[in-house]
């Protein structure tokens, strides 16, 4: 049992093999593993880091478009 909160998206490798993880004592992550020395490294990503980079990009284009039509219709004014 480690006292990390239990959520989706993390990778688990127990010397070097892809371990499946499960919710224990109702909030943290468990995995079974055997006695002695192991390599465990535990890796995370966020389930919807993708939408959000593509919602940020496309905010940030819309930005950007109504800066050079505000920076336009200025010019344009007598």
């Amino acid at each position: 049992m480690l006292s990390v909160p239990y959520d989706k998206g993390f990778t688990i490798t127990v010397n070097g093999e892809k371990t499946a993880y499960e919710k224990v004592n109702q909030a943290f992550i468990g995995f079974p593993i055997t006695a002695g020395e192991k390599q465990i490294v535990i890796t995370y990503r966020a389930p919807w880091q993708n939408a959000g980079v593509v919602a940020s990009g496309a905010g940030l284009l819309c930005f950007a478009i109504i800066l050079l039509w505000e920076r336009r219709n200025r010019r344009k004014k007598p």
